[in-house]
């Protein structure tokens, strides 16, 4: 894993391997993943109805990949096939727990009253 010129401190930080086994790859990059779908699922929760959400989120998450493929060596750092695969799953995994969460404090709200 080399050092492009346009890499920034975090990014090296970020692109760190937490687990690179055959079919599994994890990076700090992942908890930013996480993160954001845990916003989208929140998000997402409050407007949108549980199927078409979940598509809309997908998108978005698709969406994002292929600009960063677009931006390779621009701004981001190639990835391989397999670590675009698992940024979705984990994007999907965060969407769950946000949509959850929401689904939570809602009904907690709700039975507030």
């Amino acid at each position: 894993m080399g050092t492009l010129p346009f890499e920034t401190a975090l990014q090296q930080l970020l692109r760190q391997p937490l687990v690179d086994v055959p079919l599994l790859y994890i990076d700090y990059w992942s908890g930013v993943h996480l993160l954001s779908g845990i916003f989208l699922g929140a998000l997402f929760r409050r407007y949108y109805r549980k199927k078409i959400a979940a598509l809309i989120v997908f998108g978005l998450l698709v969406i994002y990949e292929f600009f960063e493929l677009l931006t390779n060596g621009i701004i981001f750092v190639p990835e391989t096939p397999l670590d675009t695969v698992w940024d979705l799953v984990v994007g999907m995994i965060g969407y769950s727990i946000g949509r959850y969460i929401m689904t939570y404090l809602l009904n907690k709200k709700m039975s507030s009253y």
